[in-house]
């Protein structure tokens, strides 16, 4: 192989890299995709929410349709290794969102139960659902401008009884459906340029590459081929100028 074909080799498989990292799916814990997710944070590494969730900063997702719960969704990472998914929850309904269920607040500690709470045949208490007990997560903040809140603006300060607080501009159930279509329209076309175009580049290389070696192949079995012999101006000249021998008459 050429260098000149190495080389554009070498380009193309970053290319079709670039544009793998780029389009980075969501995961459920058990390693199905959810199509219908959103990236809370662009990049490969993201926790994720259905357009109809507000993404929180701690990992998870605030239900604003029925549960309306806390939940655990997904995540872009298939292994959830990253430190940017929450794996609370990781091992209930590893298929789908799980909700996170308030299940005691003591003021300085906040338990939540996996899915849903019960009662407990052996104690006054009641319990968990799943058998993983309580759970406890970090506190978090609002993301705007993603999933559910993705044309939500800060658009003034109010005043209340403990200080300034930001007030966020609310959309219509239309501008928020029309933005997550776009949202997926658009990780759609992104996600189909992601995969067509390194093929292309791909199939392209290796006719480049195959034109390459078949002109290689040809110059090492005819070394002279298409070579156009040399001839100076003088040589063609003087042919030219020659004459046919002439017949001496001797008497």
């Amino acid at each position: 192989m050429t260098p000149n074909s190495s080389n554009l080799l070498f380009y193309f498989s970053c290319i079709t890299l670039l544009f793998n990292t780029c389009t980075a799916e969501c995961y459920f814990p058990s390693g199905r995709p959810a199509f219908d997710h959103i990236q809370c944070q662009p990049g490969a590494n993201s926790a994720c929410c259905s357009g109809k969730s507000i993404c929180l900063t701690n990992g998870l997702c605030l239900d604003v349709n029925l549960p309306f719960s806390l939940a655990r969704a997904t995540c872009t990472d298939v292994h959830w290794k990253i430190k940017e998914c929450n794996r609370a929850c990781f091992d209930v309904q590893p298929d789908t969102p799980c909700s996170l269920v308030l299940y005691n607040n003591t003021g300085t500690t906040v338990e939540y139960c996996c899915n849903s709470i019960v009662n407990n045949p052996s104690g006054m208490k009641p319990i968990c659902d799943s058998k993983q007990g309580t759970v406890t997560v970090a506190n978090a903040v609002i993301m705007k401008g993603v999933a559910a809140l993705a044309d939500n603006t800060i658009s003034s300060s109010a005043t209340s009884s403990t200080g300034t607080v930001d007030s966020v501009k609310p959309t219509t159930p239309t501008g928020v459906i029309s933005t997550v279509t776009e949202q997926k329209c658009i990780r759609e076309v992104a996600l189909g340029v992601g995969i067509g175009m390194p093929l292309g580049v791909i199939a392209l290389s290796s006719i480049i590459w195959a034109l390459i070696e078949r002109r290689k192949r040809l110059q090492i079995r005819h070394p002279f081929l298409g070579v156009i012999p040399f001839t100076s101006k003088k040589q063609a000249s003087s042919c030219r100028n020659q004459q046919a021998p002439v017949e001496l008459d001797v008497r």
